[in-house]
């Protein structure tokens, strides 16, 4: 996006209003409108980083709604499933050729990352308000801690797998 734009601070008048009207959709509706939304906005420069447009005062509103308290965790979840379906999301247009809708693609993409970490930053700001600590997700722990339910589950001792993973960890660490 243009640098002009995230200095900006959208109006919370206008702010309010585009929540107000987003709010009601139902799930599919407001996807829809985000994924368009943040397409739009994903054509405001070229790939070669040129201002096509400027964003209006009213498009940074819309922007700054769908990152509000009221609609963060439905938005998160309109983007993962965009990213999962980035093919009918973002169609081809006749004259482009491949190379080209796949530039697009990952530029929407890339859009709809960002997007993704600032929702996660507000909703976990929103658990922090209430006392509770959000940590980044981390996969390997959470692996290990399954793959221990599933081995604690059968004959072995309360904790043999944790304690391996450990000692695992520990011998990592030396090397």
């Amino acid at each position: 996006m243009p640098e002009a734009s995230s200095r900006r601070t959208p109006d919370p008048a206008a702010v309010q209003a585009h929540v107000e009207r987003l709010v009601p959709l139902d799930d599919e509706a407001l996807a829809g409108g985000f994924s368009d939304h943040l397409w739009w906005l994903t054509s405001v420069v070229t790939a070669d980083g040129e201002p096509v447009h400027d964003i209006s005062d009213d498009e940074l509103a819309e922007q700054a709604a769908y990152r509000t308290p009221a609609l963060a965790a439905r938005v998160l979840k309109a983007a993962r499933r965009a990213q999962q379906s980035v093919r009918e999301t973002v169609p081809r247009q006749v004259e482009e050729d491949e190379q080209a809708w796949q530039r697009r693609v990952r530029r929407y993409l890339s859009h709809l990352e960002r997007e993704e970490v600032i929702l996660q930053t507000v909703l976990a700001g929103l658990k922090a308000q209430r006392g509770i600590l959000m940590t980044p997700r981390n996969p390997r722990r959470r692996a290990e801690h399954r793959l221990a339910q599933l081995n604690l589950a059968q004959d072995l001792p309360k904790g043999t797998i944790v304690e391996l993973t450990q000692q695992e960890k520990r011998a990592a660490k030396r090397r």
